[in-house]
């Protein structure tokens, strides 16, 4: 999943309340309810639904394939399987979040991410994953991004579930709670009310993805854009031709086009 939505965030934020840390305070979302049930599914029947779920995500991705990935989900949450269940539904509620074509849906599914992300790092406890947190961190980027506002705590928050996601697994997603992080970070510090880290925090964290993940395009690209912004055009060129020279990677075709395209403009600014 690309994290392009954060750029959007960085240049869209406003002044919100602080020092409020619920679901209703700092987002004026509902989170008081348990956002799902516990299926009357056998324990073969949901491991076949967790199957589903998987394959659903899988490329060509696309909403009506994520929505279903989404149903089969929830509809697989057990006392003996929740954690498992509720991770792959806010996978799914993040994407849908960030690529439904109406904006209502968006917000609908930016919503759902958060209120279903909240639960499952309730559950992490146990499971000792990152799948969680990091989901819940695009979750809450990808909503903010589409209501085009967001509180400093929740990128302070956004933060640090995405380091605890590192600090679980650094190589989840190809290294994306360092590419995350590192991300958020570089967009945020220009702006003293919410950023969460300086400049070169947010590059060390890019560098750190690029070196330990080599072979995801993604993790150049943001190092080759926040290098070419640092005015470091040699270490910018080489980041920006690595992503057109390592090629799509496996279930990433789809954002792989978008990559190029943004390497190739940063290319052109050299």
């Amino acid at each position: 999943m690309r994290h392009a939505s954060l750029i959007a965030v960085a240049s869209t934020l406003i002044v919100a309340a602080t020092g409020c840390t619920t679901l209703e305070d700092l987002f004026g979302i509902d989170g008081g309810d348990i956002p799902y049930e516990f299926s009357t599914l056998s324990n073969e029947e949901i491991a076949t639904n967790i199957a589903n779920a998987d394959a659903s995500y899988r490329e060509p991705r696309d909403a009506d394939r994520v929505s279903k990935s989404l149903e089969l989900s929830l509809a697989s949450v057990s006392p003996e399987n929740d954690y498992e269940a509720l991770w792959r539904a806010v996978r799914a509620a993040a994407w849908l979040a960030q690529y439904s074509e109406s904006r209502e849906d968006r917000v609908a599914f930016g919503e759902r991410g958060i209120q279903l992300g909240k639960a499952a790092t309730e559950l992490e406890s146990l499971a000792k994953r990152p799948e969680s947190h990091y989901f819940l961190a695009l979750a809450m980027a990808n909503y903010c991004d589409v209501i085009g506002t967001c509180a400093p705590e929740v990128i302070v928050e956004i933060r640090d579930r995405t380091l605890e996601a590192h600090r679980l697994d650094p190589q989840f997603d190809h290294c994306g709670p360092s590419r995350f992080v590192g991300e958020l970070i570089v967009q945020t510090a220009d702006y003293p009310a919410y950023n969460v880290g300086d400049f070169e925090e947010g590059l060390e964290h890019l560098q750190r993805a690029a070196k330990d993940c080599p072979k995801f395009a993604e993790n150049w690209l943001l190092l080759g854009l926040a290098l070419l912004d640092d005015g470091d055009d040699e270490g910018a060129q080489a980041a920006l031709e690595k992503v057109l020279e390592l090629g799509a990677p496996p279930d990433h075709t789809a954002e792989y086009k978008g990559w190029v395209v943004r390497a190739k403009d940063g290319l052109d600014e050299l």
